[in-house]
């Protein structure tokens, strides 16, 4: 079932797709993700849902030797090195395994490819994980040279079709305010994308991209696009007809349009049949979210996903409850998402340390094996537990509502304070509850015939 959607409408009707710069890009698919989060939430602001990179300041790379002999190597690469390779993996390792960190949404494949000449880019660690025998270019230290070293222009034409796109929003949704400032901002990000990776690929005669989202990287999806090499992008998190990087409106011609990956390698064929896609979606599995969780027999741990956006909120919730003998606080596991590892310290204080509060420490499927349920407002963790028959509430804040097709699942409660949390907290799943597959086994075999198809 697809649900409506009101800014797909807008888009279908306003012909905003086919507006278009004198250089012939079409400006609109650069900037529809963040204005369409923007205009879902109530109190609308894109620098929220622009991905925040942890780039060094270039005064560091130029003041500090280490950071200047950095600075040097990356220039190198940039402009002189024609190191050749077969693939270029961009990853965001978020994910411990085997006592350090990997892109678990792309580990699989980099397996089966680790003997080729493999490029990778990391765009949230910056050091080299063990588990890459590959050349690694960190994007903390390739965006603020790329900042430096190039500045494009927004040109006349840039600005006139900006201000249409604003005259359109304005008019369809005139409560909400889009800066125009911002909207030049996430241009010049576009533009400085281009360059970057059009150096890197051509240079390094890449043959082939294989990318997890950290970030909307529609600017490597127009080089790839232009130069003719194939990207493969894959599925990351939860996506659905609210999730603007996967869901279009149905418009003739839309590829014509947009800038979107080759192909988008999924966890299930679950997840396309939510929205509707231009984009080329083949399953290929994941062998970390797929992993069966080995329940004990003694689970009565609570485990609380949390995420940047609602952390705090569910927090207090938790608090209350532990206040009012809900929950006991020896019980709870309150694990934080990577965007919220450094605020630890405030969540270890503001649980009076009477919780366990991780970071990294263990996978959410180590910690549904100890668990009797899972509380949180939207995670993909919510379909790990769903599959390992885990109970799962939801509290109803914010962006709960990503996860309305799941709202029919017998194992799955919606509280909105703690006198619901109480009566759900003890609610049973009957014995005959089947656990829906959200994410199948990756196999070599499903990875080359995605690759081959």
């Amino acid at each position: 079932m697809i649900l409506d959607n009101p800014f797909l409408r807008f888009e279908k009707k306003s012909d905003i797709f086919q507006i278009k710069n004198d250089k012939g890009i079409y400006i609109w698919d650069i900037f529809r993700y963040y204005i369409g989060c923007s205009l879902d939430d109530e109190n609308p602001n894109i620098n929220s849902y622009k991905n925040i990179h942890n780039s060094l300041k270039i005064c560091r790379l130029l003041k500090f030797p280490k950071y200047f002999f950095c600075f040097i190597y990356y220039l190198f690469f940039l402009f002189i090195s024609r190191k050749k390779y077969d693939n270029m993996f961009f990853v965001a390792s978020r994910n411990q395994f085997d006592g350090d960190f990997i892109d678990q949404n792309s580990f699989d494949t980099y397996k089966l490819f680790k003997s080729k000449k493999n490029l990778v880019i990391e765009s949230f660690l910056r050091r080299k994980s063990k588990h890459y025998n590959s050349d690694i270019f960190f994007t903390a230290y390739l965006l603020p040279i790329i900042k430096l070293i190039y500045r494009p222009k927004i040109s006349k034409t840039d600005k006139a079709c900006i201000e249409r796109i604003c005259a359109l929003l304005t008019s369809e949704f005139p409560n909400k305010i889009i800066k125009v400032h911002d909207l030049y901002g996430l241009l010049i990000s576009f533009y400085r994308d281009i360059y970057l990776y059009k150096r890197i690929l051509k240079q390094h005669k890449i043959n082939k991209i294989f990318l997890t989202q950290n970030g909307i990287q529609k600017g490597m999806f127009y080089i790839a696009s232009e130069m003719n090499i194939p990207l493969y992008e894959f599925q990351h998190g939860i996506i659905g007809n609210f999730h603007y990087a996967y869901s279009y409106p149905k418009i003739e011609n839309l590829k014509d349009y947009i800038y979107i990956p080759t192909k988008f390698l999924t966890f299930s064929d679950y997840w396309c049949n939510s929205l509707y896609t231009p984009i080329k979606n083949v399953c290929i599995g994941n062998n970390y979210f797929s992993k069966s969780v080995q329940k004990r027999t003694d689970a009565s741990k609570i485990l609380v996903i949390s995420a940047d956006v609602f952390g705090k909120q569910l927090a207090y919730v938790i608090k209350n409850a532990i206040n009012n003998n809900i929950i006991k606080s020896t019980d709870v596991i309150f694990k934080l998402h990577p965007n919220q590892y450094f605020e630890k310290t405030y969540f270890d204080d503001f649980f009076d340390k009477e919780v366990t509060v991780y970071t990294n420490e263990y996978s959410v499927n180590e910690l549904l094996e100890e668990s009797k349920c899972m509380i949180t407002v939207c995670s993909t963790a919510v379909y790990e537990a769903l599959q390992s028959k885990t109970k799962v509430l939801i509290y109803e804040y914010d962006m709960y509502k990503d996860l309305s097709l799941l709202f029919n699942d017998k194992n799955l409660f919606l509280f909105s304070n703690i006198d619901e949390l109480k009566q759900d907290i003890n609610t049973t799943v009957s014995d005959d509850y089947k656990a829906p597959v959200f994410f199948e086994k990756c196999t070599s075999k499903k990875i080359k015939k995605a690759l081959d198809e």
